[in-house]
């Protein structure tokens, strides 16, 4: 062989080792690239959700980046003849369209962000203020201020904070007047003591101009570990009802008052017993109502909007501690029979468009029958009882699921119960005629028949007649319960509505132009809004329905807490497993396959 050919051969190895170096280096290259792309995203995903190793992921997306770089150097060539051929051009274009996709949504949602208008989807509109919620906030005359006090810094903290931050930012876009901030109170110690801050979590709310402020609980602790160093909290499951209550009181917006009528052996509302009333009483009392006990031997009453209330002017303190204009008279299982003055003065307050709360029990005494049967509901003596539907192991404890949809009272509940409850009827037998200003009326009761127990007490007005009270059952027991004298259904609660303000057996005297409606609601039972019954399936949120619905304030069931909807799929074994192996296998093999093609077809 001669030298020439020996270079030759030399060279030849030569090129072909740097060549094998070449291809190496450009797979060595390849693979340090995916290596660095999986780097960045991992780091990234743990700097934004694992603030405790937020160290480490920089470290990981540092070699991410220089992995980045060093496959970047070697395969440039090869980077950019894919750029700038037909492919890197389509890839390009296929970018730049989704940056600018992404970018459009971004800038959309960021003005959405601050606007009022909402799209809830879901079917309880769990994100949706409450139109109470929304008066109030459009009633806001003066600046009011919110601050949250949480840690910031805190993970345990997020959820909740999320959700006030979530709640707070609905007020602040719907209300000019309104504005919040998040401080810590560790931090923030002064500012925590100045509005008496104990704990993460509260919210309190200041006007600024009067410096009146409140603090609501915005968060719970659930539970703390001390060795762990962690702590659990939780959200107001009634947020949006628990900052109400305060925006009300530092914005002086008007509060009513409930009365409790007293001096009978009625219920306590003051008292923390089994049987007594407090926790009804409170709940009123955090949505604003002003609860104060009514005894009619020492007090007077005139209904909210009446004459004699806006003409007369209470000129001592004497005089104010004795007169009383409530939206709503309780009545709760009086023991006393009414006197004769307590029945008239209960009896003028309805006729000038009073709204009173019965509730009542089997041994009710005769004076109070008496004044309710004139107002259309008779008391039964004997408990129902249900072997079907009752809260074990009382069968005279009836489980009612038969709430009326058409009333707003009861539009949104489930299921509620009535402890020894009695049964509630329309008037029976001759009814006494009924004056008006053109003679006597024969007067009778007309029943609807239909599932509700609607009932008329009607009198003779030409060819058809007119209705002059309506009872509209509100609970419904099965129509397997039973007493002893009848087979159910029967109604637990009615609620009443005089059209013309008058008792069976009172006098028209007024035109229809100065007539004041009076609306009574009547419960059969008066241990389902105790303090032993009142948390228990939807008893507490009846109580408060109706005295909101008494007090015009419909608006404010709206506020509580919304039900989440719980949708579960119902599968046997089998078909679950066909569910679960599409969704992991079929659905992405049919996405390959539509690839392939697609590819097939291009190439």
């Amino acid at each position: 062989m001669s030298r020439q050919q020996q270079d030759q051969q030399l060279s030849g190895t030569i090129m072909d080792l740097i060549r094998d170096f070449g291809k190496g280096l450009g797979a060595l290259s390849s693979a340090s690239g995916l290596l660095g792309v999986t780097s960045v995203v991992v780091a990234l995903v743990l700097i934004v959700t694992v603030p405790e190793i937020r160290v480490f992921g920089y470290i990981i997306l540092f070699l991410g980046v220089l992995l980045l770089g060093i496959s970047f150097l070697v395969l440039r060539r090869r980077i950019a003849s894919g750029v700038t051929g037909r492919r890197g051009k389509y890839g390009a274009n296929t970018a730049i369209m989704s940056i600018t996709f992404v970018a459009i949504i971004a800038v959309l949602n960021f003005v959405a962000y601050d606007a009022p208008a909402r799209l809830d989807v879901t079917s309880t509109k769990q994100f949706t203020l409450s139109p109470r919620t929304i008066d109030v906030l459009d009633a806001i005359d003066q600046p009011v201020k919110a601050i949250a006090f949480f840690d910031q810094q805190n993970p345990d903290q997020f959820t909740s904070m999320g959700v006030i931050d979530d709640m707070l930012h609905e007020f602040q876009i719907r209300s000019d007047q309104f504005s919040y901030e998040i401080l810590d109170p560790d931090v923030e110690r002064s500012i925590a003591n100045q509005y008496g801050v104990t704990s993460y979590g509260d919210v309190a709310f200041i006007a600024l101009n009067s410096g009146e402020f409140r603090v609501a609980r915005g968060a719970f602790l659930r539970e703390s570990d001390v060795v762990a160093g962690t702590s659990v909290f939780e959200p107001n499951p009634r947020l949006e009802e628990a900052f109400v209550t305060p925006l009300l009181m530092v914005t002086k917006q008007a509060n009513k008052e409930i009365a409790f009528l007293v001096g009978h052996g009625e219920r306590s509302f003051a008292e923390f017993t089994e049987g007594a009333y407090s926790q009804a009483a409170q709940a009123l009392s955090l949505e604003n109502y002003v609860i104060r006990a009514l005894d009619l031997q020492e007090q007077t009453i005139a209904p909210i909007g009446s004459k004699e209330n806006e003409e007369t002017a209470v000129e001592t303190e004497e005089e104010a501690a004795n007169s009383m204009s409530p939206a709503v008279i309780i009545v709760a299982d009086p023991q006393k029979e009414l006197l004769d003055s307590e029945a008239q003065d209960l009896k003028e307050f309805l006729m000038d468009g009073g709204r009173m709360v019965f509730l009542v029990e089997k041994d009710s005494p005769e004076s109070v029958r008496q004044f309710l049967s004139e107002w259309g509901v008779e008391l039964s003596k004997e408990e129902v009882r249900d072997e079907d539907d009752f809260v074990r192991p009382d069968v005279k404890t009836p489980l009612i699921s038969k709430l009326n949809p058409l009333l707003e009272i009861t539009s949104i509940l489930e299921k509620t119960y009535f402890p020894g409850m009695v049964s509630l009827t329309a008037p029976q037998g001759e009814l006494p005629l009924l004056e008006t200003p053109t003679g006597k009326m024969v007067m009778k009761t007309v029943e609807s028949g239909d599932p509700w127990g609607t009932y008329v007490v009607a009198f003779e007005y030409g060819e058809s007649g007119q209705s002059f009270i309506v009872g509209t059952g509100m609970a419904r027991t099965s129509e397997n319960s039973w007493t002893d004298e009848k087979q159910g259904p029967f109604s637990a609660a009615v609620l009443v509505r005089a059209l013309f303000g008058v008792p069976i057996g009172g006098k028209i005297q007024s035109s229809v132009e100065d007539i004041n409606a009076a609306q009574i609601v009547v419960f059969g039972d008066a241990d389902f809004a105790a303090n032993k019954d009142f948390n228990r399936f939807n008893n507490g949120d009846l109580f408060l329905n109706t005295v909101n619905y008494l007090a015009e304030d419909a608006t404010l069931i709206n506020i509580r807490p919304k039900p989440l909807a719980r949708r579960e799929i119902l599968a046997t074994p089998n078909e679950f497993d066909i569910i679960r192996y599409t969704s992991w296998f079929l659905l992405p093999a049919i996405m390959g396959m539509i690839g392939i093609f697609s590819w097939w077809m291009r190439r």
